[in-house]
């Protein structure tokens, strides 16, 4: 199951509370305005509130800085906590696919491409809660400045447990048929490793 890619570079919101819906219930992005001047700027990410009001209670117990190189993917990764995830720089595909066996947009996955290539560009978080799995792909257009390396931050509802490393989905899954923006990604073995789609439910739901 398949849903159109989103730009979220594009993405429009004006009001509060400053969040964009997703065909997949939980999953949403936050974009709240930002403010400059010749000093620079300044832009409020998200409200944990503002998630707790439109979807559930959730909370921040892990924060981390992610480092990716052009053409690396990583995922997809299906820890039982929440994510909520801030692309800072350069430009990536972030997909995240509901594996909740119960909910109606099971297998359903939305990509959301972002370019954060350019410094004047709003940033764009995305939530997603325990259940859905999200993975990125780093890629890299022809002009393009710099090496084409991601960074982006992670916060999770929850502290990292060695036994979820094995949760997840392969990315190339022919039952979800994920549309990635390059072929051949730089994968580690984990990811390598990862279950299909089947084995993953047997195992972890």
């Amino acid at each position: 199951m398949k849903c159109k890619n989103l730009d979220v570079n594009k993405l429009k919101v004006s009001c509060e509370p400053y969040i964009i819906d997703t065909p997949i219930e939980g999953v949403f992005a936050v974009k709240r305005p930002r403010y400059g001047d010749s000093r620079g700027s300044f832009q409020e990410l998200l409200r944990i509130p503002d998630i707790s009001k439109r979807f559930q209670e959730t909370q921040i117990d892990q924060s981390q800085i992610s480092v990716s190189k052009v053409n690396v993917l990583r995922g997809i990764h299906a820890e039982p906590r929440d994510k909520i995830i801030t692309p800072i720089l350069g430009r990536m595909a972030a997909v995240v696919v509901d594996l909740r066996v119960e909910s109606p947009t099971f297998k359903m996955w939305v990509r959301f491409d972002f370019d954060n290539t350019n410094p004047e560009n709003e940033f764009t978080t995305l939530f997603v809660p325990s259940g859905c799995g999200n993975s990125l792909c780093v890629y890299k257009k022809s002009d393009d400045a710099g090496d084409g390396t991601v960074i982006y931050h992670y916060t999770y509802s929850s502290i990292y447990d060695p036994k979820w490393s094995g949760s997840g989905v392969r990315y190339n899954d022919p039952q979800l048929d994920i549309i990635w923006p390059i072929k051949n990604p730089v994968l580690s073995n984990r990811d390598k490793e990862l279950p299909l789609l089947d084995e993953f439910i047997v195992k972890y739901r």
